[in-house]
């Protein structure tokens, strides 16, 4: 729930002389209006510093250049060296003075800073002491034959094939001799039953029975393994760096050990730039988990096996085989148990000396809480300070891990504002996007809940010229100045700005919980290696969300902690919900088995797809659940298929406990216009409401409000206007909507019935006329970069028109008879011409059009190397090149058309 900082209360003081009833929608009016100026709403960038070789001029410059497109703020990250001389390591002086200018500059300018805790992605750093470094768990086993008497060394470890690609880049040999490298940490003898079966009932823990590397065992008749455990380092380095001195992951699983090496870096924040900690710099960014462990091992420290038994009161060396193999009906609950501890100490020694250290000093730790990493990604969100998610789309869809996911965790453990990481593979190429695809992409975002941006990104370069050589990241979109749309990204910036401000506001409404299957998956398997741990939810989510319903996502903790059942309904942190569904699992922890049975017999609709456990008071809907496969690249426009029988089950059980939230027509599946709804302070609704599909749509939406009467506000004008036609039904109040692809409105419900405006008359085209010919550059693909004029004069009556461009690639200005007709970014590049514009006889129009960056890569044939630059550059950056500049095809760049002129 929103809780307003001092300036987000200053509306509410300039309207306290309004009528009680008029004072929430004056102060949403007054905080639209100045939200694209404010840098709690604005944009943020990330900023990429290739090998901290910045200048003090350099970053005035590009500082004041997002402040002028709107943008409010800056992530500074040190990353790839480019250059051969001149970089700065991390904590170097003359680092520290640089951000110490730009820190002051953004005081400057009205922004904020963020920093971060390492160089590259992950927690560590070269201060990073070799006995401090990153450890796994690592199996070696010997097959053995008995019977007789096994005297001799124990099974040495090898590596099971780690690969040399992709995170598993920045494994080096170990350094520095720690003493406790390839210690052995616990022996195990069991009987084996087949290549993955071993009997359970014959583990044996035969630790003290070998000192050193050698010992003796009495081999029983048949097939044993003798298994060793050891202690292995695995000499990751922190990503996206290649600084001189190696900079290395801290171990994630030592409280100790990971303080130490957080304290170092906010401690020398708060020497540094200790009056502006809290101010202008606002938090420390954590990036995804990307700490990983050698193949077929898990993460480890040279405490974990006390810390089990001391919090799980048994001693898990005995039990380690099951982690591998299968022991038997101890297995599952073997693997829960490690997880949840490794979930636990996740929390307790990872996410709180972070949040402590950051605390200290006066700034938040922005964090995002998933991917390759122990703990339960909704609880790691809410213990977050400022939780961050990821996983960018431009189509219809909605992400439940792990974007939905971080927003139900902040909003059940009372977070106010998930930030993204906006714009990473919106296409696997660079260069590619348009402002239209970045708008797409964050109205994907703003419907899932996410309500503040970090670009991705910004390179830092001493050159307004686009050069392949000096771009440090081989993801994401370039959102600055090289781009040549750039000068249209202020309008997308404010556009966001009004969005985040309105959806900060009041309440998220929605009927429905998904319940995480993470207690299943934890039983599963403990073995994760460097998968991407993403919850499974299928296309549940998806159809919820076609059919009318919005949904959050629930875990084991919340509902053993939090979560109150009463009156047919779920509340966690004053939050509502009528209905829970349960993916296929065949596991419940009993305390969060014990408050869904609550619910179920106070009255709420509790549904398990396929099957659920024994005992479990649930309605099983036979669905026919298939579990996605996640992947954070892009994702093409699909149809939504039409209902299977098991979706129609779940739709028809779900409608007996609420009505949709969002009807479109009689009730039709979405193929893309949908919705994000809040309840606001006064007896405000607030409805957002967006096109995700390359079709119009021109139909009546039933939205679930009653007694109330419609506007529309526009974010992308500004604009506040009232509803075009409404009626009110026994379903809610429905509107005609009509939105063009892609686009997007509020509709504000206010208390009270109004009389609806009457429609306006439509007016007839009488002529359209296409301007074909004459133009000072042919229309169609020019297959070039940067700016294109195009003229052309044409002759017609002077009447009131629609200006149509057609195709345009990818922004546009507009003139006619020298007269500004204003820029268009969006689809359809159209322009309402008033009579009073056109001349009788000859009209000169012409047009302004940006392209996108990609046609600039023909320039190059090869990687553009110069005596300054590092001969051979990062590999990943020389790949990205060429994945670049081999795509096809480009998009299209320039003025496509028809145009048309069509007069009224």
């Amino acid at each position: 729930m929103w809780r307003p900082s001092r300036r987000e209360l200053l509306p509410a003081a300039a309207g306290a002389a309004l009528p009680l009833s008029a004072r929430p929608l004056a102060d949403l009016k007054l905080l639209w209006d100045r939200a694209p100026a404010d840098n709690l709403f604005m944009p943020r960038t990330r900023w990429w510093w290739p090998g901290s070789r910045v200048t003090r001029q350099g970053i005035t410059r590009q500082l004041e250049q997002m402040r002028a497109s709107g943008i409010g703020g800056a992530e500074i990250v040190h990353t790839f060296r480019l250059h051969r001389e001149g970089n700065l390591a991390f904590l170097a002086p003359e680092r520290i003075e640089l951000l110490r200018h730009a820190i002051s500059e953004a005081a400057r300018l009205d922004m904020k800073i963020a920093l971060t805790p390492s160089p590259g992605w992950d927690f560590g750093g070269p201060w990073v002491p070799p006995e401090d470094r990153s450890k796994c768990l690592a199996p070696a086993w010997l097959d053995l034959h008995g019977p007789f008497q096994y005297e001799g060394p124990l099974p040495l470890f090898r590596d099971f094939g780690t690969p040399k690609t992709g995170l598993f880049e920045f494994l080096s040999p170990v350094e520095g001799n720690p003493p406790d490298h390839l210690r052995v940490l616990a022996v195990v003898g069991a009987r084996l039953l087949s290549e993955t079966q071993i009997d359970g009932g014959s583990l044996t823990d035969l630790t003290d029975e070998f000192s050193g590397e050698a010992g003796r065992w009495r081999v029983e008749d048949g097939r044993w393994r003798l298994f060793a455990f050891r202690l292995v380092y695995t000499g990751q380095r922190t990503a996206a760096q290649n600084d001189e001195e190696p900079s290395w992951v801290v171990d994630h699983l030592d409280r100790n050990a990971f303080s130490r090496c957080v304290r170092r870096i906010t401690r020398a924040w708060q020497l540094a730039f200790g009056p502006a900690l809290g101010r202008t710099v606002d938090s420390i960014f954590a990036d995804s988990f990307e700490v990983v462990p050698l193949a077929n091992t898990l993460l480890w420290s040279s405490g974990t096996l006390e810390e089990f038994r001391r919090r799980k009161g048994y001693d898990l060396r005995r039990w380690l085989p099951a982690l591998w193999f299968d022991i038997g009906p101890d297995t599952p609950r073997i693997r829960y148990d490690v997880n949840e501890f490794l979930h636990q100490i996740a929390l307790e020694f990872v996410f709180e000396p972070f949040l402590e250290a950051c605390r200290a000093i006066g700034v938040r730790a922005r964090m995002q809480p998933h991917y390759r990493f122990n703990e339960e990604i909704i609880q790691g969100a809410g213990t977050a300070h400022a939780p961050e998610t990821e996983v960018t789309r431009t189509v219809f869809d909605t992400v439940a891990d792990p974007r939905k996911a971080a927003v139900s965790g902040a909003r059940f453990y009372g977070r106010e504002v998930v930030s993204a990481e906006a714009f990473t593979f919106i296409h696997r190429q660079r260069y590619r996007s348009t402002p239209e695809e970045l708008k797409r992409a964050t109205d994907s975002f703003l419907r899932d809940g996410i309500t503040r941006f970090y670009n991705h990104g910004w390179v830092y370069s001493e050159s307004g010229q686009f050069d392949p050589a000096l771009d440090v990241m081989f993801a994401a979109e370039r959102v600055q100045p090289w781009a040549p749309w750039w000068p249209y990204y202020r309008f997308l910036a404010s556009y966001t700005a009004r969005c985040c401000a309105l959806l900060r506001q009041g309440r998220f409404a929605a009927d429905v919980l998904l319940y995480s299957p993470q207690a299943q998956v934890w039983r599963e398997t403990a073995l994760f290696g460097v998968a991407q741990r993403v919850m499974r939810y299928g296309d549940v989510p998806r159809t919820l969300l076609a059919n009318g319903y919005d949904y959050d996502l629930v875990n084991d903790h919340l509902l053993q902690t939090r979560a109150r059942a009463e009156n047919g309904a779920l509340d966690i942190n004053g939050c509502r919900y009528r209905a829970i569904i349960l993916t296929p699992r065949d596991f419940i922890p009993e305390p969060s088995r014990a408050t869904l049975a609550r619910f179920a017999q106070s009255g709420g609709l509790l549904l398990a797809l396929d099957r659920a456990p024994a005992d479990l008071p649930a309605q099983v809907i036979d669905y026919g659940f298939i579990p996605d496969q996640f992947s954070p690249q892009e994702r093409l426009y699909e149809k939504t298929p039409p209902l299977r029988e098991g979706q129609r089950r779940l739709l028809e059980a779900l409608r007996r406990a609420a009505p949709p939230q969002f009807i479109i027509g009689e009730g039709r599946q979405s193929d893309g216009l949908t919705f994000h709804h809040r309840e606001l302070d006064g007896g405000l609704t607030l409805f957002f409401v967006t096109n995700l599909q390359p079709e119009p749509e021109k139909t009546a939406v039933t939205f679930r409000v009653s007694g109330k009467s419609p506007e529309i506000w526009d974010p992308l004008t500004g604009a506040v206007l009232p509803a075009p036609a409404w009626r009110e039904t026994p379903a809610g109040v429905q509107v005609d909507l009509e939105l063009e692809p892609w686009h997007s409105c509020f509709v504000l419900f206010h208390p009270g019935r109004r009389r609806p405006p009457r429609p306006p008359k439509p007016r007839p085209v009488r002529q359209v006329i296409r301007i074909d010919h004459g133009w000072s550059r042919p229309l169609g693909d020019a297959r070039q970069a940067g700016v294109l004029d195009y003229a052309v004069e044409f002759s017609g009556p002077q009447r009131d028109a629609v200006l149509d461009l057609g195709q345009v690639g990818c922004a546009c200005e507009a003139w006619l008879n020298g007269l500004p007709l204003g820029p268009r970014w969006l689809p359809p590049f159209r322009y309402q011409i008033p009579a009073r514009l056109l001349r009788r006889g000859a009209n000169r129009l012409e047009i302004r059009v940006a392209t996108t960056l990609m046609p600039a890569l023909q320039q190059w044939d090869q990687y553009p190397m110069r005596p300054e630059l590092l001969d051979p550059p990062p590999r990943q950056l020389a790949d990205a090149f060429e994945r670049d500049r081999k795509h096809s095809p480009w998009p299209f760049s320039g003025l496509g058309g028809p145009v048309r002129l069509s007069l009224y």
